[in-house]
């Protein structure tokens, strides 16, 4: 399971448009996680 998640924010389309907040906005996703 932990995988599939890995894979859902990586393609998240909602972060790849901040070239800056690429990394900000990963991490949050992975601690709420």
């Amino acid at each position: 399971m932990s995988t599939e998640d890995q894979v859902t924010v990586d393609a998240d389309p909602y972060i790849w448009p901040f070239d800056g907040d690429i990394a900000i906005g990963r991490t949050a996703l992975v601690n709420i996680d």
